[in-house]
């Protein structure tokens, strides 16, 4: 069935997303059978409320994104370092935003961990520039203010997202939410200067 979000513009490289050709297995496997489960990461999510717990690296190192910093770098030249990652747990679609809350954070380096089959990031063009977003722990966004411009499809690959548009995760599943592990950068690069590491050896 054709999605109601297609449009022709997903037949081209896509602006605001690019698939990074490293591997996903070792990640996968680490995160869902280890890291998860051994800091009850569902059950502190579920308990509270949350749609995410976050990970700063400066407070705790973490092996796995050494591991995927040498990748980055080994494959695609990109010098920044991570500097926190988050897990995500998607059991409803998300609100319309743009991330973070004083400084919007302009990437984010994401790899779907489970559930993620029918699902997709919709991302979205503001009609009118002076309706101001709602800021709480993101700046919202209301639907009639925006346009869909292009359709992430839900797939397990690393992909480097612009979380610096308007964008949400949609067709979620209550009863088996989308898990999904979300990367962030030292010096908030914006995702056109990460997408140029990339751009030299894209898949889409």
């Amino acid at each position: 069935m054709k999605s109601k979000y297609s449009s022709s513009i997903n037949k081209r490289m896509p602006e605001n997303y690019l698939y990074l050709d490293i591997p996903t297995e070792p990640f996968v496997n680490y995160f869902l059978n280890d890291y998860i489960p051994k800091n009850n990461i569902i059950d502190i999510i579920t308990s509270s409320n949350l749609s995410h717990v976050e990970h700063q690296l400066k407070n705790k190192p973490e092996k796995s994104m050494m591991d995927l910093n040498s990748l980055l770098n080994k494959e695609y030249k990109i010098p920044f370092k991570i500097e926190y990652f988050s897990i995500f747990y998607h059991s409803t679609p998300q609100s319309i935003h743009t991330d973070g809350i004083t400084q919007i954070r302009y990437s984010s380096l994401n790899l779907p961990l489970t559930n993620y089959q029918d699902t997709k990031m919709l991302f979205y063009k503001i009609k009118n520039e002076t309706n101001t977003p709602i800021v709480q722990d993101a700046f919202y966004f209301k639907k009639d203010d925006l346009d869909v411009i292009e359709e992430l499809p839900g797939k397990q690959q690393w992909v480097l997202v612009n979380s610096g548009i308007p964008h949400n995760v949609v067709c979620t599943n209550h009863a088996l939410p989308r898990i999904t592990l979300c990367v962030r950068f030292l010096g908030n690069p914006k995702f056109e200067l990460l997408k140029s590491y990339i751009s030299n050896n894209p898949i889409y």
